[in-house]
């Protein structure tokens, strides 16, 4: 039986492999957790020293075989989900610092990992009392009511860096 590639893919495929061949530097970036808007911005920031490619992980994989490109299985060895693959020929310590510079911190979903230790800080919450006070609660962060707000009273470590967030 003989398999059939769509034509777009075999065009994604044929662009990629020029770019591969146009480009001395080739970054992959993991775009979980990562919004459009976000994304959008990051590309203004970085139009005219990147190109900017969302290809899947598969198509790179084969347009870098037919590139015939050293260290491609190394460097594929390393990419795993959703990703943005970024082309380049400046320099590489620039761009990590640009993209360094534009990463941005999200809000913690259930399911996520925590990347560094979360700490609820003392104080004014600004949060009207009312059913919040038992999340509180259920995260053993002790509160109190004062001028109509909730204020925690010690500064409280939710979770520590690699825990899951449950809650």
């Amino acid at each position: 039986m003989v398999s059939r590639v769509s034509t777009e893919k075999q065009g994604i495929v044929d662009d990629t492999v020029k770019l591969l061949n146009e480009y001395k530097l080739i970054g992959a970036a993991d775009l979980s957790k990562v919004g459009s808007s976000m994304l959008q911005d990051m590309r203004k920031q970085l139009r005219g020293q990147v190109v900017v490619r969302g290809i899947k992980n598969t198509l790179m994989r084969i347009a870098m075989e037919k590139a015939g490109l050293a260290g491609t299985k190394e460097f594929l060895a390393r990419i795993k989900g959703q990703n943005i693959y970024i082309f380049s020929n400046g320099n590489p310590f620039t761009l990590a610092n640009s993209l360094h510079k534009n990463k941005v911190k999200v809000f913690a979903k259930t399911g996520d990992t925590a990347l560094e230790n979360i700490t609820i800080s003392s104080g004014n919450t600004g949060l009207s009392p009312g059913p919040i006070i038992s999340k509180f609660g259920a995260l053993s962060i002790r509160t109190r009511i004062e001028a109509g707000n909730i204020w925690v009273v010690n500064d409280t470590e939710v979770a520590k860096s690699g825990d899951e967030i449950s809650a």
